[in-house]
């Protein structure tokens, strides 16, 4: 089996299910957790073997990630009169999200499942179907089991900041007639640049899905 990784939703407009809450639903993708394939509480034969539920409260958490990518590119060329000449080019993303303190309430199934109870989860008629409806060279698709959610009890603060530079620069030396005192070459260097940036900041309804745990 492979690790368990907790997913953030799209967005944080999804609530918990009615009460008593419980992770137990199978999802075709962990990014789209409003389709369900089965809710495995609505089957008797599989409910009742579930692990049961443990719930821990996490006091004040904070988050917060950023990525930056850059690409640059450099070529070389005869341009007009210059023996040589260079333009370079570099492009930057970056991203960045965080939230503000709040307290979590974190559900998961405390306990392993048993490998009869995985086997009678995968036979159920519509996670059974979505498997065999075909996937890269020919495998089998994949689904997901949520074994946790992880709920803010309170509201928090997201803040999402996007940016994009692009930076051009061409350059060159003279010919090697072009030479002043010295023995030194004369030449010239053109930059210019472009960056754009937004900032989006906003307060979710409290008792939101914070993450999954698959």
């Amino acid at each position: 089996m492979s690790s368990k990784t907790w997913f953030l939703p799209p967005d944080f407009t999804f609530l918990p299910p009615p009460q008593p809450p419980r992770p137990r639903q199978h999802h075709p993708s962990p990014h789209r957790p409003t389709s369900t394939l089965a809710s495995l509480a609505s089957h008797p034969t599989i409910a009742p073997a579930l692990p049961p539920v443990q719930t821990l409260t996490e006091k004040n958490l904070t988050f917060t990630a950023s990525t930056t990518r850059s690409f640059g590119l450099t070529l070389l060329a005869d341009v007009l009169a210059l023996a040589s000449a260079h333009a370079r080019t570099k492009r930057a993303r970056s991203y960045a999200r965080s939230f503000s303190p709040a307290d979590h309430e974190v559900r998961f199934y405390d306990g392993v499942f048993a490998p009869e109870l995985v086997k009678e989860i995968v036979t159920l008629d519509a996670v059974k179907r979505h498997m065999e409806s075909g996937g890269r060279f020919g495998r089998k698709r994949c689904v997901y089991l949520i074994t946790g959610l992880r709920v803010a009890t309170g509201s928090f603060t997201v803040t999402e900041e996007r940016g994009k530079k692009t930076v051009v620069a061409v350059g060159g030396e003279g010919p090697p007639a072009a030479v002043v005192a010295g023995g030194v070459s004369v030449g010239a260097s053109v930059e210019g640049g472009r960056e754009e940036g937004g900032r989006l900041e906003y307060e979710t309804a409290p008792g939101v899905v914070f993450a999954d745990l698959e």
